[in-house]
């Protein structure tokens, strides 16, 4: 089952940095160059909630950038209500599959309405990269961006769609998590 980890892009940031804390045991100076690359300001303080829970995403909510807008992931049982827009089982939003992908629903027993059809990037037989194409053709970068986080994709052809959808993003932020996936996106990993 997927969770959501993060509802910001400081947020994705702050959780790679937790992810490399953790396989790294600590900051390396890596860590730090990727953080002032992509404005991740609070690696002291990750840092120090790391060495209390570890890569617990539920002790993540004490630390900025976590406090606010905390993903689902981080939420501890009553400790908070979750108020985003990721689908949840336990209270799923009215049209949850227009703003979601795959991963986000699979194993999860989300009611879809009668009479609705799911977006085509939730078929797995439907072929992803000209669907991928014909929403980047269309402007649709978030719909481009949802089919690209769907099974049916090559690494190869998932490595050159997620560099088109860089170019016409044209976010800092984002291409270093692109640089990043595309460094250990081996093309003999085969498919997802």
């Amino acid at each position: 089952m997927t969770l959501e980890i993060a509802r910001t892009p400081a947020q994705v940031m702050g959780m790679l940095a937790m992810m490399s804390m953790s396989l790294e045991e600590g900051v390396t100076p890596e860590l730090e160059q990727f953080a002032k690359a992509v404005g991740l300001y609070c690696l002291d303080a990750l840092d120090a909630q790391s060495l209390k829970s570890g890569d617990d995403s539920k002790g993540f909510a004490n630390v900025e950038p976590f406090k606010t807008l905390t993903p689902l992931a981080s939420i501890s049982d009553g400790a908070k209500r979750y108020t985003g827009d990721f689908p949840n089982p336990f209270d799923p939003i009215p049209n949850w599959w227009e703003s979601s992908c795959y991963f986000e629903v699979v194993d999860q027993h989300i009611p879809v309405p009668n009479g609705v059809e799911l977006p085509a990037w939730f078929d797995p037989e439907r072929e992803k990269k000209p669907l991928f194409e014909d929403f980047m053709q269309a402007g649709r970068l978030d719909c481009a961006w949802l089919t690209l986080n769907s099974t049916g994709w090559s690494i190869g052809d998932a490595r050159q769609a997620l560099v088109a959808l860089q170019e016409r993003a044209d976010d800092k932020a984002f291409d270093a998590v692109v640089a990043y996936w595309l460094s250990i996106a081996d093309l003999d990993a085969g498919a997802y």
